[in-house]
């Protein structure tokens, strides 16, 4: 297997479904080890900053009051705070009491759960195993149980489990000593469940999961695919790479983008064609991800061929096709990609962002182990660079004005000298005369 990623074990999870209310950042299992009172209730009185809640169940801890006060009754979103209370709503609240008697609710809000009256008894009871699991001694033990349930009848529980299994085992210590657990979850007919397995085996060095994780490939469930295309990724067997290849023909795009992706670092026969069919797509979002796909294999220098299928896309009509084909021909250690290039730069009407990308592509030349060949080409046309730095007025580094003067910096001609110094003393952006005053040795 390629590439074992590692990620962080702490758990900043997105529990994004109507069950859960909005978006959450930490997951049931952690609200309720941060808890000592969880309990249901409903709403009877709303303030400014706080929720009066009258008890029906106490699920967790102590409670003498019939009603308690709970703050904050708002949460955290992407756009900032939202009230996530309303008066006459039925609630299960995970808490931490205070010296004043008010009882905050766990992580700063989230561990607010609206009641639905349909599902309201799975919920409470879900609610009961999370506290049983959080409470066993043994970290193992709570995996094991996390992994049991996430094959649960309990349709709320399987939820909340399943989500903490993508998130939880991600880190990949932990995910090399469940693969049996994994392939259980692979074995269902559950997409979700199919989906979890997937994301949690997908940094495993498991081979005996890849004869079901290519079964998945064929799933109804466009998820389902997408992740099963993202194990395969990390396996580069033959078996593994005909499977994403057949995903690049797919006839939804998103599916034939996450396989280009995913293809992208094999080096098995027919994966270099699948990715170049991928340059004539009719789908902009894949003809401009296509050249993504090969940047590896452009690297190193066993596309060359490509090149002018490649270079072909600087004419698409499509912005975001021509930046991402510029970007690519920054990767060969080839003369051939750079004409294009300098072509796309005398372009009238090109926009910033596209004069972005091809400068940096020139740059990636002109720095690239020095080729005299690739430097000479270029020198020639210093001309084009030097205008991109005096026409270009934008501020920061995402500009055509900070690419020129990289390139300048590496030109040992007085017209590069010349623009240099002008940049430093008159360019109107603070970081573009930074830049080339330190290029100066300023």
């Amino acid at each position: 297997m390629k590439r074992l990623v590692g990620l962080s074990a702490v758990l900043m999870l997105v529990l994004g479904s109507a069950a859960f209310g909005r978006m959450q950042t930490l997951s049931m299992f952690e609200l309720a080890q941060q808890s000592d009172v969880v309990f249901t209730g409903m709403v009877t009185k709303l303030d400014e900053t706080s929720a009066t809640v009258q008890l029906d169940k106490i699920l967790q801890g102590k409670i003498d009051a019939k009603a308690v006060v709970v703050t904050p009754i708002t949460q955290f979103s992407d756009v900032g705070r939202y009230p996530n209370i309303k008066e006459g709503e039925a609630v299960l609240l995970l808490g931490k009491r205070g010296a004043d008697g008010v009882i905050a609710i766990c992580g700063n809000g989230e561990g607010k759960i609206a009641l639905d009256p349909k599902t309201a008894e799975n919920q409470i009871a879900g609610m009961r195993r999370i506290l049983e699991i959080t409470q066993m001694k043994e970290e193992d033990a709570r995996n094991l149980a996390i992994l049991g349930e996430a094959t649960s009848g309990n349709q709320w529980l399987r939820a909340v489990c399943l989500r903490y299994v993508s998130g939880k085992f991600s880190d990949s210590k932990l995910r090399e000593n469940y693969v049996k657990q994994f392939m259980v979850l692979l074995a269902s007919g559950d997409p979700a469940v199919q989906r979890a397995g997937l994301d949690a085996i997908r940094s495993v060095d498991a081979p005996e999961a890849l004869p079901r994780v290519i079964e998945l490939t064929r799933s109804k469930d466009a998820g389902v695919v997408d992740s099963a295309s993202m194990v395969l990724g990390r396996h580069d067997t033959p078996e593994a790479a005909a499977a994403l290849i057949t995903l690049t023909r797919s006839d939804n795009p998103n599916i034939r983008i996450r396989a280009a992706i995913d293809l992208s670092d094999s080096r098995q026969p027919g994966a270099k064609a699948a990715l170049a069919a991928l340059l004539d797509d009719k789908s902009a979002e894949v003809r401009a991800i296509a050249p993504r796909g090969l940047v590896f294999l452009l690297r190193d220098g066993k596309a060359d061929d490509l090149i002018p299928k490649v270079a072909a896309l600087l004419q698409d009509t499509n912005e975001d096709v021509v930046k991402r084909a510029a970007d690519a021909l920054g990767e060969p250690r080839n003369v051939e990609a750079i004409p294009p290039l300098l072509d796309l730069l005398q372009k009238e009407g090109i926009s910033n962002d596209v004069r972005y990308f091809a400068l940096q592509a020139v740059y990636c030349h002109y720095s690239k182990d020095h080729d005299p060949a690739a430097q000479a080409m270029i020198d020639k046309h210093m001309d084009v660079v030097i205008a991109a730095l005096k026409n270009d007025r934008a501020t920061g580094s995402f500009s055509p004005a900070f690419q020129a003067v990289g390139i300048l910096s590496l030109c040992r001609s007085p017209e590069a000298g010349a623009a240099l110094d002008w940049a430093a003393q008159s360019h109107p952006s603070q970081e573009i005369r930074d830049y080339a005053k330190r290029s100066l040795g300023k």
